[in-house]
């Protein structure tokens, strides 16, 4: 009788492993102004997006770890 072939583990996808369009665009922000307070990026994005505020900027900030 052969023995079961040993491959990778196929790892269970969760919903933090994937990236919302409010994280990309969060990330995006502090990747391009890399030294600033947090509050400060709700703000830089709330310019942009006014869906945006301080209380979904701590959301996004939890969910991602």
């Amino acid at each position: 009788m052969p023995l079961a072939e040993a491959g990778p583990k196929e790892k269970q996808k969760t919903q933090r492993d994937e990236i919302s369009h409010d994280m990309e665009r969060y990330l995006s922000t502090i990747a391009n102004n890399p030294f600033h307070m947090l509050t400060e990026y709700d703000r830089m994005i709330e310019e942009h997006d006014n869906s945006h505020n301080r209380t979904k900027g701590n959301a996004l900030r939890r969910s991602s770890g």
